[in-house]
């Protein structure tokens, strides 16, 4: 599906988004298999295909991205590191699961944690300009939503981004950070990962590409991803 999607309509999936949509499907292979009672070993062997699958433990959990709750946006920030330089994403989205308004970027940024907190700071002005003024931030990365709540060590680089963040957030009625596994920040990802030319570029709902909108559209369903510990 995915290779005529590619070859007859030019639109691609990011690897993220296939690698869950594949585990979507075992997941819920596997669960039909069990309750038939096929899947007694705790490997299930696809013969055909040369590859064995773990079964889901019960140790393994469930995660989906939640939306805000009513008259609050949430902002899902994200961030990639190649050899030359890093990208950024963060996106808005409403207490109805509409997307808003995205801003992503490449920049030379030493570090990861320097990355995420850009997308933090970028998402969150975005939102300060567009005056929204509950804004929940959602980050994959704990390191940096301890730095914004002022929590641990603070490297001296990452001051003149957290004074930025803070000076925004003073411009809010309310706001908190939380952390998301990155099996629920899909869609940041890819902004994160997009070949964008360095400099910032915001995107509109009118210019949402094919796999943005489908990485959108899963979360605004509910969709469950599960995050394996192995």
């Amino acid at each position: 599906m995915e290779r005529n999607s590619r070859i007859f309509s030019g639109k691609f999936n990011h690897k993220v988004l296939l690698l869950k949509r594949i585990m979507v499907d075992i997941t819920r292979n596997c669960s039909c298999l069990s309750l038939k009672g096929v899947m007694s070993p705790t490997i299930l062997k696809f013969e055909s295909f040369s590859i064995s699958i773990f079964e889901i433990n019960a140790s393994d959990s469930l995660v989906r991205w939640i939306p805000p709750q009513a008259g609050w946006i949430k902002i899902n920030s994200d961030s990639s590191l190649s050899d030359d330089r890093g990208g950024y994403g963060a996106l808005l989205r409403s207490d109805k699961a509409n997307f808003i308004y995205a801003i992503m970027g490449r920049i030379e940024l030493p570090s990861i944690n320097l990355l995420e907190l850009k997308a933090i700071e970028e998402g969150l002005w975005l939102a300060v300009r567009l005056n929204f003024p509950n804004v929940w931030i959602e980050t994959d990365s704990t390191t940096t939503c301890a730095w914004v709540l002022r929590k641990g060590f603070r490297p001296w680089s990452s001051i003149r981004s957290l004074r930025h963040i803070h000076q925004g957030l003073l411009l809010l009625q309310n706001w908190k950070i939380t952390h998301i596994h990155h099996e629920g920040n899909s869609p940041a990802d890819i902004l994160a990962s997009s070949q964008s030319v360095r400099g910032v570029t915001t995107i509109s709902p009118s210019q949402l590409w094919h796999e943005l909108w489908t990485a959108l559209e899963l979360d605004k369903v509910g969709t469950q991803y599960t995050r394996c510990r192995i």
